[in-house]
């Protein structure tokens, strides 16, 4: 029995006439979570008005899904992971087979002519010349082939090949190269339309390219020659009108808008930067009829990507003026200092070409963060002068680096308990010294101005309250620990370091 499609209106049935339409027909799959998502696709119902399930002889045609989701590398056209169909209630448009007529032609009449009959050869002229004639169409030919096989030639070329040049030349890592491969093989000439007909795996590819390696990107543009867009048409896709993954265009244009009618307290901004992990989750958008989950970095899920497993947030924060507004975020697995970097780059861009004064960007020190800063042309080596700043895009306004002071703190507070002692300048820095005097401090004959509790001193297990980190580093407990090392008490004999270091972290 032949395959027929199951979508509603279709009549498709595999035959010879849909082979040569380029008409395929793919079964559901096999993995629940694909199989339960297809069939609310389908939006069949039983004639009990359930929800129709497919068997196994159940199929669907090709014309129910996008061309991007189909995998034409191979012999076979199969349907990428995660792809869903989504083209459905078209009219179905079939052509008339009508015999064709025999068209009767009046024969020609026939003329006899008497000719005389010229047995002489032409002159010596005019063979060479026609000679000459024939060699010049012979060149004009040969031309010809050249070029249809420099054409050829070109249009055997794909990505796989412009890729394994930029791994020979250590342009770009193994793990980039297989990021990149995961988009499939592009033929290059593709590169060459239009820029509104590009399918989201070549954009997918060019955006991951400059983000994650901008020296690779330029390479391909300027020494191979590549048809690539220009990185001012990729910041753009980046933008979001909408709640999508992206530079959110809506509210940077409210807050250009605000910076107008009133300039002294919306010029001046400080870009907040936090990365934040989410638990990975594949669901299908009803609305959008797409699937969410992925890495998206403003151009689209990569529907053959892996899951995101972390979002990069961008917030900007008013200096003289009391507001903030969050202005991108991105879908991400392992964000790299690189891709970061991009990232931010664009966004400062974006907001000196509006007019905005970026005062300063504020994280953590997460190594992917530090490894960020440099790469931006800060210096954090202490045998070095230190340079906690860079340069504006297009601009000679410094942008200061600052790290999140009381995150700062509180690691500061977990090594020094954890460890134990920090050797410094002046000394060893200890943690008992700050436990004796807690202990001290509970002994009921004694009463102190600096009452410290248990969960000043428990304070590792807390997650947000910074007050119960800062308490043991205040300038009451540095003061206290200094009169009683003056009364020497033994139990803080030599603690002038630990004092010395709890005033600097106060101060701070």
């Amino acid at each position: 029995m032949p395959a027929t499609c199951v979508a509603i209106n279709c009549s498709e049935e595999r035959s010879k006439d849909t082979a040569k339409r380029g008409i395929t027909f793919h079964s559901f799959p096999k993995d629940p979570l694909r199989r339960k998502t297809m069939e609310g696709s389908c939006s069949r119902r039983t004639p009990d008005k359930k929800l129709w399930e497919p068997g196994k002889n159940s199929f669907l045609c090709s014309r129910h899904f996008k061309p991007e989701t189909f995998d034409r590398t191979g012999q076979t056209v199969r349907l990428r992971d995660h792809a869903v169909p989504t083209e459905f209630n078209f009219t179905v448009k079939r052509e008339k087979n009508e015999p064709h007529r025999k068209k009767k032609r009046p024969l020609d009449d026939w003329q006899q002519e008497s000719q005389d009959h010229d047995y002489s050869l032409p002159s010596v002229e005019i063979l060479a010349q026609k000679h000459r004639a024939a060699e010049q169409a012979v060149g004009e030919k040969e031309w010809q082939i050249k070029n249809m096989k420099e054409v050829e030639k070109g249009l055997k070329l794909c990505c796989v090949n412009a890729i394994d040049t930029l791994l020979e030349k250590k342009l770009i890592s193994i793990h980039l190269r297989e990021k990149l491969l995961s988009y499939g093989d592009i033929p290059l000439h593709l590169f060459e339309k239009p820029v509104k007909e590009f399918s989201l795996n070549q954009k997918s590819f060019v955006t991951t390219l400059l983000l994650y390696n901008p020296n690779a990107y330029e390479f391909l543009r300027k020494k191979m020659k590549l048809p690539l867009p220009d990185p001012e048409i990729i910041r753009t896709w980046l933008k979001s009108s909408d709640d999508s993954p992206g530079f959110n265009s809506c509210v940077i244009n409210a807050l250009a808008h605000n910076k107008k009618e009133k300039p002294d307290e919306y010029t001046h901004a400080c870009l907040i930067i936090d990365t934040m992990a989410i638990q990975q989750h594949i669901s299908y958008n009803s609305c959008k009829k797409t699937m969410t989950g992925f890495v998206d970095l403003g151009n689209g899920s990569e529907l053959q990507g892996e899951p995101a497993n972390q979002v990069l947030v961008l917030m900007l924060v008013g200096i003289k003026g009391q507001w903030k507004a969050p202005i991108a975020y991105f879908f991400a697995n392992q964000l790299t200092t690189e891709v970061k970097k991009a990232l931010v780059w664009h966004a400062l861009e974006e907001l000196v070409q509006l007019g905005f004064e970026v005062v300063a960007i504020t994280m953590d020190s997460h190594p992917t963060n530090v490894g960020m800063c440099k790469l931006l042309g800060c210096k954090f080596t202490v045998n070095q002068q230190l340079k906690t700043y860079f340069k504006l895009p297009d601009s000679d306004h410094k942008c200061y680096v600052i790290f999140d002071v009381s995150r700062e703190l509180k690691l500061k507070r977990n090594d020094l308990e954890a460890y134990g002692t920090i050797k410094s300048q002046e000394g060893y820095v200890n943690w008992d010294y700050i436990k004796n005097l807690h202990n001290l401090q509970g002994n009921a004959d004694l009463r102190t101005g600096n009452a410290q509790s248990q969960e000043h001193i428990r304070a590792s297990a807390e997650k947000i309250k910074v007050s119960l980190v800062a308490q043991p580093f205040s300038s009451s407990v540095a003061e206290l620990l200094n009169m009683l090392h003056g009364l020497h008490v033994p139990q803080f004999e030599d603690c002038l370091a630990t004092v010395s270091f709890i005033e600097v972290c106060d101060f701070i």
